[in-house]
């Protein structure tokens, strides 16, 4: 069914069979030992260590477990029906029933109504550790109950060593059967998001931009592999750093209060300049964090270099007209009117079709029939411009405006298409 491990800590040998069985039925990887209170969380350790997803116990044992393993632990619920069935078999024993839980678990709201169906009267005892259940055990043999009733395979055995008749309330086939697949679900769902954290931290790591992430407390909790290479540090020695004790830092104090802005850091004898952007990790409205994100100046001109190389291989002439276009449908001609039509005017034109349709030439051949015909045709894919890189691509820069920019300035996409396209 599944590759779930599950480790069970029975307090009885009946629970035992039963989650096997089960477990059987169910497909599950299932490993069983038997113990209860400290010799139960004992176990329970082994099994950890053994490699086990999750747990699964029941009663004060189950509660000791939760208490003191790293793994999830799923309690077997006692239900209504087998505090029924223990109480049915106390009242064909005796009269005078004592019933010992715990406060929190084994009194539910239907434990009178129980008695009512059954017709017998029960005192209850309630405790909530080993020493109530010890003293409360006093109170009941001192009283001389004919029949004591209880979840604890302790108080069980406590009752029995003292001559006194006892029921144990055991968990039946429902319990156990919802509490493997609850047990199932707890760790498919913590394997999926584990496979997501896994997913997100190969793309954090790949990626050639640096990036450091603080948590909700301020702290750095993730510094990635590109972040070590561009700022030449060991990432060990500033996770979780608080900001505050970053800013003092020269290599990483420039990062954090710049946004959309140029940071400049000391590196080997030189300033060298890094873009970097902060974003804000917003959970229900509420800032859990913060990422922040830079890139290496020279790698952004490069890129730019490389992106306007492109622009002016395909050249700033529109060459294509609409007598280029041949076709005689009557779609495609009734497309060209329309086009000719729009052309005359001054407004902007969304072309809209599938790959392969005739968009550019459509886009050329409107350019050409307008009256900004004789001006230049600036063709860009925006998609393929880094957003830090889009402003300085379509506005241009000035000479000096950073480290390594193009002596003289650069004119932008918009000043190279003035009186065209």
């Amino acid at each position: 069914m599944t590759d779930v491990r599950i480790g069970f800590i029975s307090t009885y040998p009946e629970l035992s069979a039963l989650a096997q069985k089960i477990a059987a039925d169910l497909g599950l990887a299932l490993e069983v030992r038997e113990g209860v209170l400290e010799d139960g969380v004992s176990h329970a350790y082994q099994l950890e260590h053994r490699g086990v997803d999750v747990i699964i116990s029941r009663g004060v044992t189950g509660k000791k477990i939760k208490k003191e393993v790293s793994l999830p632990v799923v309690l077997i619920e006692i239900t209504a029906y087998d505090i029924l069935q223990a109480l049915y078999a106390a009242k064909n024993r005796g009269s005078k029933i004592a019933f010992l839980g715990h406060k929190s678990m084994d009194f539910s709201p239907e434990f009178d109504s129980m008695t009512q169906i059954l017709d017998v009267f029960v005192d209850r005892f309630g405790y909530e550790n080993i020493y109530d259940m010890q003293e409360q055990m006093e109170k009941i043999l001192q009283a001389k109950y004919d029949v004591v009733v209880s979840t604890g395979l302790c108080v069980y055995e406590m009752a029995q060593k003292s001559g006194v008749e006892a029921i144990l309330v055991k968990s039946g086939y429902n319990a156990v059967y919802g509490a493997m697949k609850r047990a199932v679900e707890i760790v498919q769902g913590i394997q999926r998001e584990q496979e997501r954290l896994e997913r997100f931290k190969a793309v954090l790591e790949l990626t050639s931009d640096g990036i450091l992430i603080l948590d909700k407390n301020q702290r750095v909790s993730f510094i990635n592999p590109s972040a070590e290479k561009l700022l030449g540090i060991d990432a060990a020695k500033f996770l979780g750093c608080s900001a505050d004790e970053l800013r003092k830092s020269p290599l990483l104090g420039p990062l954090l209060n710049k946004n959309n802005k140029i940071a400049e850091i000391p590196k080997n004898g030189e300033r060298k300049q890094f873009w970097v952007s902060s974003m804000p990790i917003n959970i229900k409205g509420q800032e859990k964090g913060r990422v922040i994100t830079f890139q290496s100046a020279n790698k952004i001109q490069t890129l730019e270099q490389n992106i306007r190389r492109q622009l002016f291989k395909k050249g700033l002439v529109a060459k294509y007209k609409f007598s280029d276009i041949v076709g005689r449908s009557s779609l495609l001609q009734e497309t060209i009117r329309r086009a000719r039509r729009f052309a005359a005017t001054n407004a902007t034109i969304l072309l809209c079709g599938e790959s392969g349709t005739g968009k550019e030439l459509f886009a050329q051949s409107i350019h050409n029939e307008s009256h900004r015909g004789q001006g230049p045709f600036v063709a860009i894919n925006c998609a393929a411009i880094p957003e830090n890189l889009l402003e300085s691509e379509l506005f241009g820069y000035d000479e000096g405006a950073f480290t390594g920019a193009k002596k003289g300035g650069k004119s932008g996409l918009f000043e190279l298409a003035h009186g065209g396209t």
